[in-house]
């Protein structure tokens, strides 16, 4: 993953989303864009009530920015 966050230009995003395991480390020092790193039934949701599906699997996913 660092790799790939170092051949990134500035000012682009990095979209990362993964089962089991928190993909926190896979950021590095990018810039995380608000919600932050969270489920992805959650991270915007199109209205107040928030379809999950958690019970049986956690996804966790989070979209930063490289400055």
């Amino acid at each position: 993953m660092a790799r790939l966050r170092d051949a990134m230009a500035p000012g682009r995003y990095l979209v990362i989303s993964h089962a089991d395991v928190s993909p926190a480390v896979f950021f590095g020092d990018l810039t995380l864009v608000e919600p932050g790193l969270t489920d992805i039934w959650a991270w915007r949701p199109d209205s107040a009530t928030v379809d999950t599906t958690s019970e049986f699997m956690r996804i966790l996913g989070g979209v930063a920015l490289k400055d």
